[in-house]
């Protein structure tokens, strides 16, 4: 049986713990989360969904529940690192100052950011502007006297042989991954890679069980890990959670019990079922 939830799981390890991936972070007593922290959670699609499904909040609440958390979800389905969408019908100026009244309305003491997917899609010509908006953007977050996170996107996956391929949007996204590092040593903030090997990665999905809609497309409802190999569905919410935590060591006992109805069989995992 697959270990569920092992997506938040390896964030909530990162956050947990002493080192995080590629750069060093300020908390001078080797936690990026810290008791009391007000955590905010910053960024586009990837963060807005998280408060839809859950997994994450629960998963630091449950595993740090010493550490008093709060958290506040500002994320906006297609933002980017200049608050573009938040606009609405106004200036890409005014889509950031809203940004930053959140974020001040907000009285963070620490951020996890979530950027660079959308500014991905702009190309080469893109990759300054969006080290300049999240230098500005973390910058500001430190002039709240507050800490900032810095998530380092997942790759898309391939989608099939019916859709292009993904490769070279991915070689792009690695490129704007270079500038979320540049900025993170240059402010001294801590970063979470989402897709490490054996840890945060997506696992691949069955042949044939995988994306799509469920009952042959009659409802609108996607199966599988991701909608198109990107964005996570609630169940890829799910199955990647524990695996944040236990990236950084804070994972813990697990009990499942799982019911198939149709082959009338009971599955346990960490427990005893008599």
């Amino acid at each position: 049986m697959t270990p569920p939830n092992k997506f938040v799981a390896i964030i909530v390890a990162y956050l947990s713990m002493s080192s995080c991936y590629a750069t060093s972070f300020p908390a001078e007593d080797g936690r990026l989360l810290k008791d009391g922290d007000r955590v905010v959670l910053l960024g586009g699609t990837f963060i807005e969904r998280i408060q839809t499904h859950g997994y994450l909040e629960t998963e630091l609440s449950s595993v740090l529940r010493e550490r008093n958390l709060t958290f506040r979800n500002l994320g906006w389905s297609g933002d980017n690192v200049l608050g573009e969408s938040r606009a609405v019908f106004g200036s890409i100026e005014d889509g950031y100052a809203r940004l930053s009244r959140d974020l001040k309305l907000a009285t963070p003491s620490v951020v996890i950011i979530h950027y660079g997917i959308v500014e991905a899609l702009s190309g080469p010509a893109g990759i300054e502007r969006f080290r300049q908006g999240l230098q500005r953007l973390v910058d500001d977050i430190h002039r709240l006297d507050a800490r900032a996170i810095l998530l380092l996107p997942r790759p898309q996956g391939s989608m099939g042989d019916r859709f292009p391929s993904t490769a070279t949007f991915n070689e792009m996204l690695g490129h704007y991954w270079s500038a979320i590092l540049e900025v993170a040593k240059l402010t001294g903030s801590a970063t979470v890679d989402l897709d490490v090997p054996g840890m945060t990665r997506l696992p691949a999905a069955p042949r044939g069980r995988g994306g799509g809609r469920s009952k042959d497309g009659r409802t609108p409802f996607p199966r599988g890990l991701t909608a198109d190999e990107l964005q996570l569905t609630a169940k890829g919410y799910w199955e990647q959670a524990p695996g944040m935590a236990a990236a950084r060591g804070a994972a813990r006992a697990r009990p499942e019990f799982r019911i198939d109805l149709r082959s009338n069989r009971i599955d346990a995992a960490g427990m005893t079922v008599n």
